[in-house]
């Protein structure tokens, strides 16, 4: 009660203030440079107003008077508010507010509820827009044309709902709007409260009877709801019978739009509907060809536990395997192995293998994963690299051990002469060279220019050079060439 009454004295004093404005010749520049209160009086007034429990009937009849065109004082006010444009709309004003009783009063005065326009439209928009029930009833008591398009928001429903207000939803439902009407950017009424992740707006629009299939600017509802990443109401939309696979926009369906928009969560909920897509006009390949080339490995990963697009998998199975290798992706890697995936593939077509890429990425579940299955440690590229060389180049401690544990060749050579000690030595990575030489790796070993790894680590530019050095001399003394 004390903050109704505080509120109260606000709002009188504010109006009081405001009042000063009525003198005539009196401009917005003298105004803010005479009056300091007068930007707080100008947007305050109206909340204090509306929290007066108990006092808004004598309020209401206090501010009346600045509610007029021929008030200067309403002029100052507006522009003070940066309203300039509408200023000839005090019922507008009064709805854009949420003044319910001042609203009532001016309707009584004769003002017209479908003539005022202001940015939102006519004076129903505007209140629909803030969500202000009250001020919506009296208007649409006054015949307010519930079906008005407004400038920026749409009819009064579609301004409603794309804010969430629930109240004025009902009311403008109950008023017969046109509930599937195309009026505002995101299309209709049903596409804007999904758009915006309003549930409850959602379920009560289509209870009434909204069209789950009308289009606008993101497509259907459920593409709307896709596009602003609200998981709750696309789950609502689906049991509600929306069709996830039908192609709506772009000839794209809101499967493969969730795909596109990166939501992943939003993907599983429609694939958790247990959606028969496989086969479905190459829906289920065309999403893992979009995948892949986003590298969407998350998507490719949930299709492939529920066992979509597996046949287009098997047909190129080991360029899954690689690429799975290669992004150490371990779940991706188990399905395609178990689709029959060679782990150790032919590679005499140029293309590396998957323990090789594994192994220079550092995935070391991958690589143990691959291991399991019997991957050759010592498989050779063409150009003579093995996973331990691949690995030196990466600086992948834990890869090698697992590798050299598997018995690994230490000593391989590619086509250069490079050894995995050399390759490390190179890219001063001191711990896998002291590794290496632990487990006897033969620095003698140069390569076709002549050169040993001490002869790369004394040469090398680059950070623990100097540790790389020791350690290679100290290999001089334990290993002793032959």
């Amino acid at each position: 009660m004390a903050d109704a009454s505080s509120h109260s004295i606000i709002a009188e004093s504010c109006l009081k203030y405001l009042y000063q404005f009525e003198q005539p010749g009196l401009t917005l520049t003298n105004v803010q440079d005479q009056y300091a209160l007068a930007k707080y009086t100008a947007e305050s007034w109206s909340t204090h107003m509306r929290h007066a429990d108990g006092e808004l009937e004598r309020l209401s009849n206090l501010a009346i008077p600045l509610f007029s065109n021929d008030n200067a004082a309403y002029n100052i006010w507006v522009l003070l508010c940066d309203r300039q444009k509408w200023i000839e709309c005090p019922l507008y004003h009064a709805a854009l507010l949420g003044l319910t009783v001042v609203t009532k009063l001016l309707l009584e005065a004769g003002a017209d509820a479908n003539k005022q326009k202001g940015y939102h439209g006519k004076a129903l928009q505007a209140a629909a827009s803030r969500g202000h029930d009250e001020v919506v009833r009296e208007l649409l008591n006054a015949s307010a044309n519930v079906d008005e398009r407004g400038r920026h928001s749409g009819d009064a429903l579609y301004a409603a709902s794309a804010e969430g207000h629930l109240h004025v939803v009902k009311l403008l439902i109950d008023a017969k709007a046109d509930i599937n009407a195309i009026s505002g950017f995101c299309g209709s009424a049903l596409q804007a409260a999904a758009y915006k992740g309003h549930a409850g707006v959602v379920e009560l629009l289509i209870d009434a009877g909204a069209d789950l299939s009308v289009s606008g600017y993101f497509g259907d509802a459920l593409f709307a709801a896709i596009h602003g990443g609200h998981a709750q109401v696309v789950e609502l939309l689906l049991k509600r019978g929306a069709d996830p696979t039908a192609r709506v926009l772009d000839d794209c369906s809101a499967l493969f739009y969730a795909v596109q928009r990166g939501q992943l969560g939003i993907f599983k909920t429609m694939l958790d509907g247990e959606l028969k897509i496989e086969g479905s006009d190459g829906q289920s390949q065309t999403i893992l060809d979009f995948a892949f080339g986003r590298s969407d490995f998350g998507t490719i990963e949930l299709l492939l536990c529920k066992g979509i697009g597996l046949r287009a998998v098997a047909e190129d199975k080991e360029a899954m395997l690689r690429s799975a290798a290669y992004n150490g992706r371990v779940r991706m890697a188990e399905i395609v192995l178990g689709l029959g995936a060679a782990p150790t593939p032919d590679i005499r077509n140029g293309w590396s293998s998957p323990l090789n890429l594994a192994s220079e990425e550092g995935h070391v579940e991958v690589v143990e994963l691959l291991l399991a299955h019997r991957a050759d440690p010592n498989t050779a590229e063409s150009n003579g690299v093995t996973p331990l060389l691949s690995a030196a180049f990466g600086g992948h401690l834990a890869v090698f051990q697992i590798l050299l544990s598997h018995k690994a060749e230490i000593n391989s050579k590619d086509s250069t002469g490079m050894t995995p000690l050399y390759g490390a030595s190179l890219k001063c990575f001191a711990d896998v060279v002291k590794l290496l030489l632990e487990c006897g790796a033969d620095q003698s070993i140069t390569n076709k220019d002549g050169w040993s790894p001490l002869d790369i680590a004394a040469a090398n530019r680059r950070g623990g050079r100097r540790r790389i050095v020791d350690l290679s001399r100290l290999g001089e003394q334990e290993c002793p060439r032959p």
